[in-house]
């Protein structure tokens, strides 16, 4: 699969290597060629991950990723609105199967979803891993805990 990333702060630099090793072929696009610093050096010499400097909302930068090409594109900037018209320019100018983009408001989210966009929302996946780690047991034993005093004090004790 043909996979472009616009953003290689930690996460894009993660699902780079990620997808990488799982044989697919990744174009990471940043604004600044020093964030790929964190990229397998080994895996942008054969060529496996590319990475290109420049505005991955452009038509020049998109077209030097090859988007055309694309099954999938991924935008992970820390600006959600550029994140999602990226995504949407992906999938409705070049017609990418699939465009992902990270967005921190589910208002915006909805909007992008609404448009054929996948959206993720980094703090609610945040929120969930942290309550899936969290054994029940002591997550309800936390929330009595809690609850207890607050009863007592509207009850007068």
């Amino acid at each position: 699969m043909n996979v472009i990333i616009m953003g290689c702060g930690r996460t894009g630099a993660i699902l780079a290597r990620s997808l990488s090793n799982s044989g697919h072929s990744v174009t990471v696009i940043d604004l600044d060629r020093r964030n790929a610093a964190s990229l397998p050096a080994d895996k942008m010499a054969s060529g496996d991950i590319r990475v290109i400097e420049g505005d991955g909302s452009t038509a020049e930068v998109l077209e030097e990723a090859r988007i055309d090409q694309a099954d999938l594109f991924i935008a992970l900037t820390g600006k959600s609105s550029l994140n999602g018209l990226a995504a949407l320019k992906a999938k409705q100018v070049y017609r990418v199967m699939t465009a992902v983009a990270a967005v921190k408001s589910t208002d915006l989210g909805s909007v992008y979803e609404g448009l054929g966009v996948a959206c993720v929302h980094p703090a609610r996946l945040v929120a969930d891993q942290v309550i899936a780690a969290v054994p029940q047991i002591l997550l309800q034993t936390d929330i009595q805990s809690a609850v207890a005093p607050a009863t007592a004090e509207r009850q007068g004790g």
